[in-house]
């Protein structure tokens, strides 16, 4: 990304956040998404998380630069910003849409330091190819999912807490892996 697009997707972010502060923010808040509104801060999003991810085309040593730091930096800024202007996922936000970015990008260094860095160090990790598994047979892990996720949702009332929901999401991920893993022992890889 250069340094034009780059000036272009602040504009847009803060355009967004400055409609935010006019009647049409009711617009976004009620619309799904933000609806049509809504689009220029989830694309500004997406086009500002790309600048971040040039990290992976320009080497592995740029990932620890643009990820670490510049997760810290957005999670710092967006934080920052969210003390004057409110961090809102309802309105999309430009302190939202920092924060997202720069959490997003801290947890994408954590997982690389994880399973490029240490992994290198150990040999379970190596053997065993943890998120490879899931890779395999994504598709129909995909549709195994839903079931899932349908089946709970017609069991569980709509009012449950917060705690119980990420317990069962928690459960539901360890199932799929559980199965991938199953699948991938058992060499049955279903190719769509």
């Amino acid at each position: 990304m250069n340094r034009v697009e780059m000036f272009i997707v602040v504009i847009i972010m803060i355009l967004h956040q400055l409609i935010l502060f006019t009647p049409l923010s009711l617009i976004i808040y009620e619309s799904i998404e933000g609806g049509i509104l809504g689009a220029l801060s989830w694309g500004s999003m997406m086009v500002f998380s790309s600048f971040l991810a040039e990290a992976l085309i320009n080497g592995k040593d740029k990932v620890k630069s643009y990820f670490l730091f510049g997760g810290l930096i957005c999670v710092v800024l967006g934080f920052g910003f969210g003390f004057i202007l409110g961090i809102s996922r309802a309105y999309i936000s430009l302190p939202y849409i920092i924060v997202s970015v720069g959490i997003s990008s801290l947890i994408y260094y954590l997982l690389y330091y994880i399973f490029e860095v240490w992994a290198n160090n150990h040999e379970f990790v190596k053997k065993e190819k943890f998120f490879s598994v899931v890779g395999k047979n994504a598709f129909m892990l995909y549709l195994i999912h839903v079931v899932i996720v349908y089946s709970i949702y017609q069991i569980i009332p709509l009012n449950i807490s917060s705690v119980i929901i990420f317990s069962i999401s928690f459960v539901n991920v360890a199932i799929i892996w559980l199965i991938a893993f199953l699948m991938n022992r058992v060499e049955m890889f279903i190719v769509v």
